[in-house]
């Protein structure tokens, strides 16, 4: 939980007593634009009591659910050393799972499915500390940031469930599926290496923190964790 919170303070108290100096002397620039495509892969944490129950009762653990993410932005300048990002990003595994402790009158496992859909809107300023050069320069570029936004979700789970109120135990077939929104935030650093005049390969690590309250089909099993790394190499067109 301190991971969570104090990666992305940690680049927003960075970017104010670092970046404002640039800020303030570096405002003749005239404003770039950018379009950036990003694909990698995603490692939530699984760090709640809901995931934990789960695990406890299912052969399921949050790494099972480690995926590609695939991302959009875009960046405007203000200056060479600051840029707003407006970004989206999006997520979706099914992971099969059995009771860790029981099966069916036959000996075979007691499956069902849970899906993860995860799709972070977020707006954040990006801090470029050695700053950009002019369009076609070749000077690779450092950059890190942070912002927040809304983190458009949902879980569900499908398959054959036992149904412990009842004193047999029968196995039943069940559909539960609960959607949301939560606020996210999050932190990023990476590289950009300009290719070609007006086209940047990009690499970047991107944190992000969120968490939501259960309240509809799987009310009272408490907060489903969404937090965790995303690893991607991105193409940027710069325009």
């Amino acid at each position: 939980m301190q991971r969570k919170r104090f990666f992305p303070v940690a680049c927003v108290a960075l970017l104010l007593t670092v970046g404002m100096p640039a800020l303030a002397g570096h405002r003749t620039r005239q404003p770039d634009r950018s379009f950036q495509v990003r694909l990698g892969g995603f490692f939530p944490d699984g760090d709640s009591d809901f995931w934990a129950e789960n695990e406890s009762v299912f052969t399921l653990d949050a790494s099972d659910f480690d995926d590609a993410v695939f991302g959009l932005t875009y960046s405007h300048s203000f200056n060479r050393f600051f840029e707003l990002d407006v970004n989206a990003d999006f997520t979706d595994e099914t992971v099969v799972s059995e009771y860790r402790s029981f099966v069916d009158v036959s000996g075979f496992p007691i499956l069902h499915d849970s899906t993860l859909k995860t799709s972070p809107v977020t707006v954040g300023i990006r801090f470029l500390p050695f700053g950009r050069a002019k369009r076609g320069g070749s000077k690779p570029v450092f950059f890190l940031g942070a912002g927040g936004g809304i983190n458009f979700w949902s879980y569900g789970e499908i398959g054959d469930f036992i149904d412990f109120s009842d004193p047999a135990n029968p196995i039943i077939f069940g559909e539960f599926r609960e959607r949301g929104t939560a606020f996210v935030k999050y932190g990023v650093c990476g590289i950009e290496l300009p290719l070609a005049p007006g086209f940047n390969l990009g690499f970047e690590a991107r944190y992000f923190s969120s968490d939501d309250e259960f309240k509809d089909d799987f009310a009272g099993l408490g907060t489903l964790d969404m937090s965790g790394l995303a690893a991607s190499v991105s193409a940027n067109w710069r325009f």
